[in-house]
């Protein structure tokens, strides 16, 4: 795995263990439907 997954992977645990999931899912939801319009996040 490299640095950046590691590093989103981080984020996405923090905002769990705060109570953030609805929000990080919303992120990602965000993330991966701009990807899906021909932009990329990896």
């Amino acid at each position: 795995m490299n640095i950046a997954k590691k590093y989103v992977e981080g984020l996405k645990n923090a905002y769990n263990e705060i109570g953030g999931k609805k929000l990080w899912d919303d992120f990602e939801k965000t993330v991966y439907g701009a990807s899906s319009q021909g932009r990329t996040f990896k």
